[in-house]
């Protein structure tokens, strides 16, 4: 009994693992664009500045992560 839970639990912890490695930088690539989106509209980022350049440097090392 023990051990099934343990296996159901490996695998769902694989499975989010997978889904992470995917998602991530899809949604990523998409609160950049809607990023640049808000920037060429010349609307204001209620987001800290912080937070936007950390997640445009996550956005490029993801990149660079897929690509090698």
């Amino acid at each position: 009994m023990v051990v099934e839970q343990a296996e159901k639990l490996g695998f769902l912890a694989d499975t989010a693992i997978a889904m992470g490695m995917v998602l991530a930088p899809v949604l990523n690539m998409g609160v950049n664009l809607w990023f640049i989106i808000l920037l060429l509209g010349k609307k204001e980022i209620t987001v800290a500045k912080w937070l936007t350049a950390f997640n445009f440097l996550v956005l490029v090392l993801q990149i660079i992560y897929f690509l090698n």
